[in-house]
């Protein structure tokens, strides 16, 4: 979405993420345009 770098952290949390984690916290509490 960013265009971040996903951290290796997040995927190794989760493999499968698709967006960075601040990413992530917008779009669950619906701030992502």
């Amino acid at each position: 979405m960013c265009g971040k770098d996903i951290s290796v952290e997040r995927l190794k949390a989760v493999p499968h993420a698709t967006m960075c984690i601040e990413c992530k916290f917008k779009e669950e509490r619906g701030l992502l345009k």
